[in-house]
């Protein structure tokens, strides 16, 4: 590959982090207002698998694996992108000037996950309880186990046996 292809390349991934992160940010709202339920459901298998990689990859690289990919890509473009900085350091600076701390990124980050482990729990509560299982879905429960108390009625035959 050219330079040049490597500098496309790595801005096609820089351009896809970027939207993976805005769709992730701005639809946490749809894990708690369910005026659009498809959405909200579609919405919520994409936060959960977001926070799976995000995680995964912060667990094994210390940060995503878009991260490095992009770097690179751009440190072979030969252009003066610093390579080996955060997506998100390369990002507020493009935009607001100045970079916020790796430590506050993360802390953002899990603050994030946390919002997100509660919406999903929360969408998934909403959605059983609106919809109970129909005929022929597949329901795993364990039957209630009622226990007589002192004041209830036995039925003393249920108990002697021929």
């Amino acid at each position: 590959m050219t330079p040049w292809e490597y500098a496309i390349a790595a801005s096609f991934v820089d351009t896809a982090h970027a939207a993976f992160m805005v769709a992730y940010f701005v639809g946490i709202p749809l894990l708690f207002f369910h005026r659009w339920p498809r959405l909200s459901r579609i919405y919520a298998v994409y936060a959960v698998s977001f926070v799976i990689f995000s995680q995964g990859s912060k667990l094994l690289w210390g940060h995503c694996f878009l991260t490095p990919l992009a770097g690179e890509l751009w440190h072979r473009s030969g252009t003066s992108v610093v390579a080996a900085e955060w997506f998100t350091v390369r990002l507020s600076n493009l935009v607001f000037h100045s970079a916020p701390s790796h430590r506050s990124i993360s802390w953002i980050g899990d603050a994030f996950v946390l919002v997100t482990a509660i919406g999903a729990v929360l969408r998934l509560r909403s959605h059983a309880d609106r919809h109970p299982p129909s005929e022929g879905d597949i329901v795993v429960a364990t039957p209630a186990l009622t226990l007589p108390t002192a004041n209830s009625h036995v039925d003393e035959k249920a108990w002697h046996t021929p």
